[in-house]
């Protein structure tokens, strides 16, 4: 799947402060460092390991975020059962 095709939008973006030191103050709101896009609500958040929203993973041309979820899945033995649930949540939303 092209990401560019992607239909998810988040709820909202945070307010980008240019003078700000660091992306701290995005992460605490959990919202993407690079566009400020919220993503705390998306399937597996506290498990992926970037915090960058889909979007942005997509115009990089990294994993989607199912595809993570599975990497990540196998590389620490998480409950398989519960994350096949999460992924494929993912897979619908079409990240």
């Amino acid at each position: 799947m092209v990401m560019s095709e992607n239909k998810w939008e988040p709820d909202w973006y945070a307010e980008i402060d240019e003078d700000a030191e660091d992306s701290d103050y995005l992460r605490k709101q959990d919202c993407c460092p690079v566009c400020g896009a919220h993503i705390g609500y998306l399937p597996g958040y506290y498990y992926i390991e970037s915090d960058v929203c889909p979007n942005c993973v997509a115009d990089r041309e990294g994993e989607t975020w199912s595809e993570e979820l599975i990497r990540l899945t196998d590389e620490y033995g998480l409950d398989k059962e519960e994350m096949d649930k999460i992924i494929n949540k993912c897979k619908e939303m079409g990240i």
